[in-house]
């Protein structure tokens, strides 16, 4: 019998806070490396001050590596996966 791998998945739409809240889970996506579903809003973004590229740095600079699905008015929605985690 093969044994069941958990399956690690977050999704986060957070409003234009999306960065805040990953640098948040810093420490989770280091030690689980969830694959992430992050819908991006890119002007409430930097309403906030963050700008969608300082998202892509940070997660890229623990190892994800993103895709694009959907890109929908003013809304971009991505999957970042981490090479040494959770597949889709």
């Amino acid at each position: 019998m093969t044994a069941v791998q958990p399956v690690n998945v977050r999704w986060i739409d957070a409003d234009g806070g999306e960065l805040q809240h990953l640098v948040a889970m810093r420490d989770e996506l280091a030690a689980v490396r969830p694959l992430l579903y992050v819908t991006v809003h890119p002007a409430a973004m930097r309403a906030r001050g963050d700008e969608p590229a300082a998202l892509h740095r940070f997660l890229a600079d623990i190892g994800y590596v993103p895709e694009l699905l959907e890109e929908s008015g003013d809304v971009e929605r991505w999957m970042f996966q981490h090479p040494d985690g959770t597949r889709p």
